[in-house]
């Protein structure tokens, strides 16, 4: 059997749990995470807000040149749109001078 101090005091800072593992008795032993302090998470709503921003800046960026190329597109098929029909009026002119 393992020798133990029988001397130790109750001021001791070691408190030794019943399956030998060792941990401080002035901090306390709870699982959960530490609380953020209110900088720390206004410092990271900043950066949300920071990134939300950029992050709408460049979706109207994107659709604004979406809008840009679909405006575009429509006008070159009104324009070939136009041309065929153009092409068809003129064939049934010849087919009717024929």
């Amino acid at each position: 059997m393992a020798d133990v101090d029988v001397n130790a005091t109750a001021d001791s800072n070691v408190d030794v749990s019943a399956n030998g593992d060792s941990k401080s008795a002035g901090t306390p032993q709870n699982d959960a995470p530490e609380t953020p302090k209110v900088e720390d998470l206004m410092a990271e709503m900043a950066q949300l807000k920071a990134d939300m921003a950029r992050n709408k800046n460049a979706l109207d960026k994107a659709l604004k040149e979406k809008g840009e190329i679909t405006k575009k597109l429509r006008e070159k098929q009104t324009a070939e749109e136009a041309e065929a029909e153009a092409k068809a009026e003129a064939e049934a002119q010849r087919a009717e001078r024929e």
